[in-house]
């Protein structure tokens, strides 16, 4: 922007009817000065538009335009007294456009949030309805604001909401017309932007601005808007293409009525909000404070009455995909048997040393008493190392001789940690000392350590639970596999007998074994990654539908008869899930600690002319082919969609039987009516190529193709040959050119390395 902004005129043309003071912010649109009206002998608010945006719009059209607005009187807008364009005896803002509003003596919202970071539910619902209800009498009289945001909400001395530049934004788009479009100049921010705003639609109804309120009122319970990027097409990206994570989880005073309110106002389609602003302050009136829900209510039936620990709190790691930090936030995690009130949330941040990375699923654990955390982080090698973080302190230390480590698991009184490296399990002793090396451990998927020295390791051969001392000795295998996947993360119960274990595929479930009898008993059929705390809970990982994050689950648990109690319910959802293994880990005390699920970056599909068509998060599709006349979309991942990138339709491939897991490198047909890919199985070891119909139905085709890893690159213009890239064994890293017959699925290799 022009920094004339920056220096409002003298006070040299006494015959001016206002003397401009102070600044007192700026937006995407204009500065505001404080003024002093001359007339009136009062204090005003005089909004100028930026020099870039005036020279574009031009003061004579702006002012046709805004007069239609100028007739709203309502009790909680804020009224325009006056408009014009500077003279010449106005210095460096000759000719630029202005308007004239009351001068409200207290704050933005957006000052409160700055000041608060959240504000109480109470003054939250408050002022959302008092926003709603002067959106609605503008509604009625034909004007959609077009840019609701904390910045445009102005608080009085009593608390009272004003919406601000109400049709400001609509004037500036008419009087601006096509020239504003050229220039680049956006109007609106993209964090409370509807869909239909940040596509370009021509006709914005009312629902955009029931869109807008709803991500205000977003913020102002959970401390940021419904959607962040780093730019503000970033930002876009995620308004098109994903869904706000609940508000309920995020702070537990929220009345689910409210969370399941706000989310109907952020929904994509606006046939999908609320018919009216009026409507959705409806659905945001809640009882009295004696008649709110109780925790209890707020997760379900009474079956789920119980707490993991009375009065315990659940820690946070939330982390970016970057890296970048860990937040920490401590959360009441749902109801308690004793009377003790919800304890507050508290916010805090665990930075990586420079340079460095946070590891996935399989480097976090919680010590017994929850005092202690163990945590993985990645250096330039990049090889993990273990560190150490007393929650209480705060302080960080490093474990020597972990290079490599994951699956860290705690000895039962914190003063050592088991962990997995070089297929090996050892032992480090925080106190100091040399490394111990107890067994040889082939793919490690966790392991667990009793009173009695015991410990369990889950890993090869044969992917079951093995037992071994920290002595040494043999491992001994204590689980049995049937047609379930690899068994996983052992945990043990109170009596250093029994122990829960799970299963890498979710839908195999949880199950129950006994290092004394030798039973091994399923206890559900479905969840994984399951862990035991001491107040008698099992937690386990839930689908979410998308492989890169999972839900975490809680259900009663009886330790003395093995049985579960009562039905399961939600402690918290968007667990990052890298490599497979669910990132959160709890303590005997109730301590829980999980890796939020990070905001993935978006590939985003633009034309010629630089207008977006679509957004694609890569959490769930690795590779991506666009058809040949540009109009789909193919995306290979976990699993094979064809996108619609004009109608924004996604179709799935059929899985052409039930080993199939991964897809990758999708190649359209000459004719786009057909997608060849690369296919591998659950284990990842065979690896085959698959054939379907772009239009989505049928199985398709799978067959076996090269030998080794396989690389479709592209079909012949008669659509009867594929060129594929693959080695000559499975072992051999070099690879070839083949060419490979659809029909008879007959393999040449054609150009050897």
């Amino acid at each position: 922007m022009d920094t004339s902004d920056s220096v409002p005129p003298t006070e040299s043309a006494l015959d001016a009817p206002y003397i401009l003071g102070r600044e007192l912010g700026r937006g995407g649109m204009a500065v505001v000065y404080l003024a002093h009206d001359r007339k009136h002998d009062r204090s005003v608010a005089i909004k100028v538009l930026h020099p870039d945006l005036a020279a574009v719009v031009g003061g004579e059209r702006f002012l046709a335009e805004i007069r239609v607005t100028a007739q709203l009187q309502h009790p909680h807008i804020l009224g325009l007294i006056d408009s014009g364009v500077f003279g010449d005896d106005a210095g460096e803002l000759r000719g630029r456009p202005y308007y004239v509003m009351p001068y409200v003596e207290g704050e933005s919202l957006r000052g409160r949030l700055e000041r608060e970071g959240q504000l109480p539910v109470a003054d939250a619902l408050r002022i959302a309805r008092e926003v709603a209800s002067a959106l609605d009498y503008a509604h009625r009289h034909g004007v959609v604001h077009r840019d609701v945001k904390p910045e445009n909400v102005l608080l009085g001395d009593d608390g009272q909401a004003l919406v601000a530049d109400f049709g400001i934004a609509l004037a500036i788009q008419h009087a601006g017309g096509s020239r504003l479009t050229q220039t680049g100049l956006s109007l609106g921010t993209p964090q409370y932007m509807s869909p239909e705003q940040a596509m370009g639609e021509r006709l914005i109804t009312p629902r955009a601005d029931i869109y807008a309120l709803g991500a205000v009122l977003y913020e102002l319970l959970a401390g940021e808007p419904p959607f962040t990027g780093p730019t503000a097409q970033a930002v876009v990206a995620r308004v098109l293409t994903e869904v706000p994570r609940s508000l309920t989880i995020q702070r537990r005073t929220v009345p689910p009525g409210v969370d399941a309110a706000v989310h109907r106002a952020l929904e994509k389609l606006p046939a999908d909000r609320f018919a009216s602003a009026a409507e959705f302050a409806r659905a945001l009136e809640v009882p009295t404070p004696a008649e709110l829900p109780t925790s209890a209510h707020l997760r379900g039936s009474a079956t789920r009455r119980a707490m993991l620990t009375a009065g315990s709190l659940g820690v946070v790691l939330a982390a970016a995909l970057s890296g970048a930090a860990i937040a920490l936030r401590t959360r009441w995690l749902g109801p308690s048997r004793s009377t003790a009130p919800p304890l507050p949330a508290v916010r805090a941040t665990l930075m990586p040393p420079p340079g460095e990375l946070f590891v996935g699923g399989e480097g976090l654990a919680l010590s017994a008493d929850g005092t202690q955390l163990a945590f993985t982080l990645m250096r330039a090698a990049p090889q993990s190392r273990l560190f150490i973080r007393t929650l209480a302190s705060g302080v960080v230390r490093e474990v020597p001789g972990t290079a490599e480590a994951q699956f860290p698991f705690w000895s039962p009184d914190g003063s050592a940690v088991g962990f997995f490296a070089g297929g090996e399990l050892r032992v480090a002793t925080l106190g100091g000392g040399p490394v111990r090396r107890v067994a040889r451990v082939g793919q490690p998927r966790g392991g667990a350590w009793a009173p009695d020295g015991t410990m369990l390791f889950a890993g090869d051969p044969g992917g079951v639970i093995y037992r071994v001392r920290l002595a040494g000795g043999p491992p001994v295998p204590v689980t049995k596999r049937g047609a379930e996947g690899p068994h996983a993360q052992p945990v043990f119960l109170p009596d250093g007998r029994r122990f829960v274990f799970s299963v890498e595929r979710a839908e195999d479930g949880v199950f129950l074994g006994d290092l004394g009898t030798g039973a091994q008993r399923r206890l559900r059929s479905d969840g994984g990654a399951a862990v035991f705390a001491m107040s008698s809970h099992i937690l386990f990982a839930a689908e979410t539908g998308t492989f890169a994050y999972k839900r975490v689950m809680a259900q009663r648990f009886d330790p003395v008869r093995g049985v579960l109690e009562g039905e399961a319910w939600l402690v918290a959802d968007s667990v990052f899930n890298p490599n497979g293994y669910v990132g959160y880990t709890v303590s005997a005390t109730g301590l829980l600690v999980y890796q939020e699920r990070p905001s993935y970056p978006v590939h985003s599909w633009v034309d010629r002319r630089g207008l977006m068509l679509d957004s694609v998060p890569i959490d769930h599709s690795w590779t991506f082919r666009l058809s040949h006349d540009g109009a789909r979309l193919a995306q290979a991942g976990y699993g094979l969609w064809m996108r619609d990138l004009r109608r924004g339709v996604a179709l799935r491939a059929a899985m052409t039987d039930t080993l199939e897991t991964l897809n990758s490198f999708p190649i359209w047909s000459p004719d786009d009516l057909r997608i060849a890919c690369a296919v591998l199985d659950h284990a990842g070891t065979a690896s085959m190529l698959k054939i379907v119909r772009a239009d989505g139905t049928g199985a398709g085709m799978r067959f076996r193709g090269p030998p080794g890893a396989k690389t479709p690159l592209d079909w012949s213009p008669d659509a009867r040959t594929l060129l594929v890239a693959a080695s000559r064994s499975a072992s051999d890293v070099t690879q070839s050119l083949w060419l490979v017959d659809v029909g008879t699925q007959a393999v040449t290799e054609w150009l050897a390395v």
